[in-house]
């Protein structure tokens, strides 16, 4: 048999498996890889060491997440999150000093205590530890990666859920229906921290098939209700807002058997932080005096007072939610008049309050004076300066719309501070218009709602009109919706004459 050359590449070759096989002291190969068989240290590539019989880094070569992955409502603040070192075996092995580990994420805030108190810039792998914590919230619903990263390793990333603040969406009663339920999802976590905005567009004129309410029924569905079938479909607009921290609501369905003040007791609250939400649904086949109510806070903060300014019809029902919030400043008035000949009248000298983080509701009284119009009796409310606010009728025309007196607004001034942003939307609708498409600064949707200022009947839906043939209610009222991130959708169901409405865009910070 012919004998191979003894060449250099067999040579190293042997020496390689004999260093594999035996563990002879043949010294480091110099190839630079992260593992190899070893006998000792020196056998190793600089920068690593013989441990468990294989050459392995002297730093982590890697970062893991090892709590799983989190569902949090926005704002809510999760369970500790560990991040672990691990060697190229992933075995646990500590970085060689105190590490740094960025933490980024859409919409994500971090913290180092399980409150939730203590902002965190970054996480840290202490001296000899092979673990790194920390604590975080999410403001924008959906399902976002949480990145963590360290020089020189990869970066670790693990997907967390955010629940929305704001569920929204569209439900709509059909004609020969009395009530509807509409589905949530996902489904409310608590409804003591929820809070139902509606604005309905009905059909129609009489009160009893186009006065809708709406209130929460459970924590996956709401329930819409009125008294009588009508002639087209009800189109509501919904929005929910739920925060984990900071919001409190009574939810609260009071009825009126002909009584001009209904006095409904609630939880003490703090008038400062509380506002009202309030709908009803009526009888009756003209639009009326007993159709329009304020809603005030009493001054022993211990209940809420209807009042009409006659009886009310029997089988009124009402949806009242009382919305108590920590970081709102709430400034509210009543006494506010129009004589049969004003179409405005403004309240001034006000608190001072930022515009850009305050909107306006309000309910009121009308005595009818024997008309059937529907211009005088119906209006707009707007914030017009930091100290000042007013209120409208007719959307600019006096012919017809001045025979109704006024005989009281109650109106509360809310500004949210650093709990929300505001923008304040006129809209305008020309006789022959059902729909405008404001344009708007982006927001996030998973966190905004919008709503009109005229509350009472079919939620806040409520505006001005210079409709004045009859009391066709559904000419001043409308749903509002976004129909994009950076632009409305305000829907009416009647388009005989002009309507105007002041509405808010609200974009929560949970």
């Amino acid at each position: 048999m012919k004998r191979l050359p003894w060449t250099g590449v067999s040579c190293w070759l042997a020496l390689a498996l004999l260093a594999v096989l035996q563990g002879c002291q043949s010294g480091s190969t110099g190839a630079d890889t992260r593992r190899y068989p070893c006998t000792q240290s020196d056998e190793c590539a600089a920068g690593y060491t013989c441990r468990a019989g294989m050459c392995q880094s002297d730093e982590p070569t890697d970062i893991f997440f090892v709590t799983t992955t989190q569902t949090l409502p926005a704002g809510g603040c999760s369970a500790l999150v560990e991040l672990e070192a691990r060697d190229g075996g992933g075995k646990p092995l500590p970085f060689a000093g105190p590490t740094n580990v960025t933490l980024s994420g859409s919409g994500f805030s971090f913290f180092s205590d399980p409150g939730c108190t203590s902002p965190l810039s970054a996480a840290v792998f202490a001296q000899g530890a092979t673990r790194a914590s920390f604590y975080f919230k999410g403001k924008s619903g959906g399902t976002f990666p949480l990145v963590a990263a360290v020089s020189g390793v990869p970066t670790a990333q693990q997907d967390q859920t955010i629940r929305p603040a704001v569920r929204k969406g569209v439900c709509e009663m059909p004609a020969d229906g009395l009530s509807v339920t509409c589905p949530i999802s996902p489904a409310q976590l608590d409804l003591s921290k929820t809070m139902l905005f509606v604005s309905i567009s009905p059909p129609g004129t009489n009160p009893d098939a186009s006065s809708v309410r709406c209130m929460l029924s459970a924590r996956e569905a709401f329930t819409c209700g009125r008294n009588e079938r009508g002639t087209g479909i009800v189109y509501i607009v919904w929005h929910t807002v739920e925060l984990g921290t900071g919001l409190k609501v009574q939810h609260l369905q009071p009825t009126c058997q002909a009584q001009s003040l209904l006095q409904v007791p609630i939880q003490r609250v703090s008038p400062d932080n509380t506002f009202l939400l309030v709908t009803g649904e009526q009888s009756g086949k003209i639009l009326g005096e007993d159709d329009y109510f304020t809603a005030k806070l009493s001054e022993s903060y211990t209940r809420v007072d209807l009042q009409w300014p006659v009886a009310c019809a029997v089988g009124w029902k009402g949806s009242l939610q009382v919305v108590e919030a920590e970081g709102l400043r709430v400034t509210r008035g009543s006494g506010v008049t129009m004589t049969g000949t004003q179409t405005e009248a403004t309240v001034s000298g006000l608190p001072t309050v930022d515009l850009s983080t305050s909107v306006l509701l309000f309910t009121h009284r009308v005595t009818n004076a024997g008309t059937a119009s529907l211009c005088d009796r119906v209006l707009r409310g707007t914030l017009t300066s930091p100290t000042e606010i007013s209120f409208s009728r007719g959307a600019g025309s006096s012919a017809g719309c001045t025979t109704a007196v006024i005989n009281d607004i109650s109106w509360e001034r809310i500004d949210f501070g650093p709990r929300a942003s505001v923008q304040t939307v006129p809209v305008t609708m020309n006789r022959g218009e059902y729909e405008a498409y404001p344009a708007i600064s982006p927001v996030d949707e998973s966190r905004s709602v919008v709503f009109a200022s005229g509350q009472g009947m079919n939620g806040q839906a409520g505006g001005e009109s210079s409709y004045a043939a009859d009391d066709l209610i559904s000419e001043s009222l409308a749903g509002f919706e976004f129909d994009s991130p950076n632009r409305l959708r305000i829907i009416r169901d009647s388009f005989e004459g002009r309507a105007r409405w002041t509405s808010f865009v609200v974009q929560f910070e949970p």
